[in-house]
């Protein structure tokens, strides 16, 4: 599945912030499974995430919450990538 990372927050006071330079990025979908990383393949990198905690979907959009972050992603078509 092709996806976009659509927004990223952070859900602790870390002082690592979220890594929003992500944000509005396309990419491939190589896993999502709760217990494992979160990991989206965009050609020349990758992002792999701490494991997953909780996956909720509703039509287009994915909310992927790990330890401190949650990824808000959204469904795009196939050729989105290439551009």
């Amino acid at each position: 599945m092709i996806c976009k990372i659509d927004r990223i927050t952070d859900r602790t006071d870390h002082p690592v912030k979220p890594r929003n330079y992500l944000t509005g990025r396309t990419g491939r979908l190589v896993e999502l499974d709760e217990g494992y990383p979160l990991v989206i393949d965009f050609g020349e990198t990758s992002l792999v995430t701490s494991p997953v905690a909780d996956i909720r979907q509703s039509r287009r959009m994915i909310r992927v919450q790990t330890r401190r972050t949650v990824y808000y992603l959204r469904e795009e078509e196939d050729h989105a990538l290439s551009h």
